[in-house]
């Protein structure tokens, strides 16, 4: 199959109009063009995903089209894709305009990190409401892994670990951990804080590797970036690319993890993979959510949710039992128009593709939704920025909200993003919440 330079031009045309129009947001908004731009905003998040997911991602697919996922039963047409381009680039558009609309008149909140309350009293908050749910969630993932084996994961890594959903998310809240002792390390030069901050990392490396999360340590990398930004460290292009590539490297690692074998008898053929070929499929495998924008429009989808799988989200603390005809989330339901079937509710077909906050929004209110959604996306935007950053758990809080909706939004289904953000920001409330009762009361 040939490659069509045209449209991998036309691509880097599209980004760079992404980049124009972001540099000219800066602009006006009296800021520094610089790298750490795009890691220490919400519409820096914004624009990097975007840009990620809709523009870099399908160069890499236009380059080899065999990295197209569905590519095997769909051919897309040179409009189709014109389509999906312009669809993204209204959607892009519109948030920024609405975003400045709203915000017009209103002072922005600017994180001071020499105002950040120490905190001296912190420590028997941080072990009881991050520490000990962390290592607990870690006694678990042990456990299950104490009567299994390697073969057994790569077989069906989700049978091994099914029911330890919420286990298995609660690992995310080594996130905060290293990040703390990185602010710790910044701030005040504590040699041991490194140390700890490396102990942290590594653990993750490992831990996320073997539950097969990807996303966890790519969270934490972008999250670790931001902090540092937002602290006003300084990152070179070099650096920056040895950055990226602890990123890619740990892509490596879990796409061995996450071969799919037909039997424990071919453990070995898995030890044998193409690191090349490993690290591109599994940022397609993240990233790769523009194909199902393509895919919608390749295939005429008039059947919209008008806001359904949104509400799904929301409601999704509410038991299916209780309420039988709950809207589900976007996952399961293109998972089921591109292979019938392929996800049920009866717990045999679980695994779903997922879409991305762009064809989302085109799932629930076709071409109009790069005008609805965007108005949504520029109001949570807006509440984010409005956290006042009093001490470091604040400012941990608003980095990872913006980093969620602001970034993971654009390659996840936002039904399980709303979910995996609220939950694993828990033990931070709780630890705002006890830091603040104590220290109402002079502790």
């Amino acid at each position: 199959m040939e490659v069509d330079h045209f449209l991998v031009f036309v691509r880097l045309v599209f980004i760079a109009f992404i980049l124009i129009i972001y540099f000219s947001y800066l602009k006006i908004d009296n800021k520094e063009i610089a790298l750490s731009s795009f890691f220490n905003s919400f519409m820096g998040m914004v624009t990097c995903a975007i840009i990620i997911t809709h523009g870099l991602i399908p160069i890499l697919q236009e380059l080899d089209p065999l990295l197209f996922r569905l590519r095997y039963r769909f051919d897309y047409t040179f409009s189709t894709k014109a389509i999906s381009i312009l669809y993204v680039s209204i959607f892009y558009i519109s948030f920024v305009s609405i975003y400045l609309l709203i915000r017009l008149g209103r002072r922005k909140l600017a994180v001071s990190c020499s105002k950040i309350h120490p905190m001296e009293n912190s420590r028997l908050i941080e072990y009881l409401t991050l520490y000990i749910p962390a290592f607990l969630s870690l006694v678990f993932v042990a456990r299950t892994l104490w009567g299994a084996n390697l073969a057994e994961i790569l077989l069906d890594r989700i049978s091994v670990f099914r029911g330890l959903g919420a286990i298995l998310l609660l690992t995310n809240v080594f996130i905060f951990i290293a990040i703390l002792h990185f602010y710790r390390f910044f701030m005040f030069r504590l040699s041991k804080e490194l140390y700890k901050y490396f102990f942290y990392v590594l653990l993750m490396l490992g831990v996320f590797t073997i539950i097969g999360s990807r996303n966890s340590f790519f969270i934490f990398l972008l999250f670790n970036l931001s902090i540092y930004f937002h602290l006003g460290g300084r990152l070179s292009f070099a650096r920056f690319f040895c950055y990226c590539s602890l990123a890619l490297f740990f892509f490596m690692m879990v796409g061995f993890y996450r071969v799919r074998l037909d039997s424990t008898d071919h453990v070995s053929d898995a030890i044998s993979f193409d690191i090349f070929s490993s690290v591109l499929t599994s940022l397609i495998s993240v990233f790769g959510t523009d194909e199902i924008l393509l895919f919608l429009i390749h295939t005429s989808f008039n059947d919209f949710q008008f806001g359904n799988t949104f509400v799904a989200a929301i409601t999704n603390f509410v038991p299916r039992i209780f309420w039988a005809e709950k809207p589900l989330g976007a996952g399961p339901l293109i998972t089921n128009l591109i292979n019938p079937g392929g996800y049920s509710l009866d717990g045999s077909n679980v695994s779903s593709y997922t879409t991305g906050l762009i064809a989302e929004s085109f799932i629930n209110f076709g071409f109009i939704g790069a005008f609805v959604v965007p108005f949504f996306l520029a109001f949570i935007c807006l509440l984010i920025e409005n956290i006042r950053v009093r001490n470091y758990y604040f400012l941990m809080l608003k980095v990872y909200l913006c980093i969620m909706f602001g970034f993971a939004v654009f390659y996840s289904e936002f039904l399980g993003m709303f979910a995996r953000a609220l939950y694993v920001v828990l033990p931070l409330f709780f630890c705002l919440f006890s830091y603040k009762l104590l220290y109402k009361n002079g502790s």
